[in-house]
């Protein structure tokens, strides 16, 4: 094993039970056959791996076939089962090398066969644990962009809004995506400053997201505060005169009350009407005066 090599749990092929179990590539008490294959994003082809099931009611073998570093390869898995209190049996594989049960086993290249993770040394992690700040950021912003469908943007613009997506959700993706940014400048303004790099060396909108109070709330722990959608609608929740019971209609887009409880009130607007409006509220928040006999 080379030195400083550390692997990758997601650079490993993922040998799966239970989705063998799911798609039903395994039966059990069935002998089955057939081909795995891995693939990158669903498209790019990574690896390919026959497999000959011989399964009973409460144990079998998995056989593989493929060719590793030009050779010919096959590993043999034991199958096993565990009954369940309430009826029913669970299926777990041994690992070749150890014995130790378990419901993944991993290929590396490199290695010999599919094996426990835990019988590799140093011990595999997950890409998202070797993640500094800004590339955890970058991630989560590319993640979104995937969840959307947009294959269009990049990180240094807004999200492209899909056809058929509903404002409001987009607006949601929009506004994670824009907090996203804003961490990541933070970030940077951190390791420009561990650099000895003022910020005034920079100028137009990236000094000003460096430099903004948005910043200063992330780095003092405190979580900017979100801006009220314009088009959110919720449940308005006035008391309903018939029954007593909390109105169930939608609020006007951007008010907390639906058009039947005042939802499309403006307010007073005149300077008469603003008075008025702030008298009829003292009268009831002064207390009374008590005018003696």
């Amino acid at each position: 094993m080379a030195s400083g090599w550390r692997p990758c749990i997601e650079s490993a092929l993922c040998l799966d039970l239970l989705r063998l179990l799911r798609t039903r590539c395994i039966v059990p008490g069935c002998t089955s056959s057939g081909t795995l294959t891995w693939t990158r994003d669903g498209r790019e082809h990574v690896a390919s791996v026959g497999y000959r099931a011989d399964l009973g009611e409460a144990s079998g073998t998995l056989t593989l076939a493929y060719r590793a570093d030009g050779q010919d390869a096959q590993d043999v898995i034991p199958l096993s089962t565990v009954a369940n209190n309430y009826g029913g049996r669970n299926w777990f594989m041994h690992c070749p090398a150890t014995g130790k049960r378990a419901r993944k086993l991993y290929k590396w290249n490199g290695l010999a066969h599919f094996r426990h993770r835990d019988t590799v040394r140093p011990r595999p992690t997950y890409a998202s644990q070797r993640d500094s700040g800004t590339e955890r950021v970058n991630r989560q912003r590319w993640a979104l962009r995937r969840k959307m469908g947009d294959d269009r943007s990049d990180l240094f613009s807004e999200p492209w809004k899909p056809k058929g997506m509903h404002w409001r959700t987009y607006e949601r993706h929009a506004a994670r995506d824009a907090e996203l940014g804003a961490e990541d400048a933070h970030l940077l303004a951190g390791l420009l400053a561990r650099m000895g790099c003022p910020l005034e060396g920079f100028s137009g909108d990236l000094a000003v997201n460096l430099g903004s109070p948005a910043r200063a709330r992330m780095t003092t722990g405190d979580k900017p505060r979100k801006q009220a959608n314009p088009r959110l609608r919720v449940q308005c929740g006035a008391t309903r005169h018939r029954d007593g019971q909390p109105c169930q209609a939608k609020s006007e887009p951007g008010k907390r009350r639906c058009r039947f409880h005042g939802g499309r009130s403006t307010g007073p607007k005149t300077e008469a009407g603003k008075a008025r409006a702030l008298a009829n509220l003292r009268q009831y928040r002064e207390p009374p005066m008590i005018v003696g006999n």
